[in-house]
């Protein structure tokens, strides 16, 4: 898990025209949150507080950003 491709996703992205856009955007952060949390717990993935959250912030919002240019 440590040397997969989860670090390298943009998240869940979908239209943020939609009236739905900031639920599903919170709901997928969960499930991700949770997942690591599950790898985490199951000693597939450490337990290094910085870099779990570098990792939830890159695929939750730097790797969007550097993906759209923004």
């Amino acid at each position: 898990a440590s040397l997969g491709i989860i670090g390298t996703a943009i998240g869940f992205s979908t239209d943020a025209r939609s009236a739905l856009f900031w639920p599903r955007h919170e709901y997928y952060r969960r499930i991700l949150c949770d997942a690591l949390a599950s790898l985490v717990e199951e000693g597939l993935y450490p337990s290094d507080k910085d870099a779990l959250g570098r990792l939830i912030r890159d695929v939750c919002y730097e790797n969007t950003k550097k993906y759209f240019g923004i």
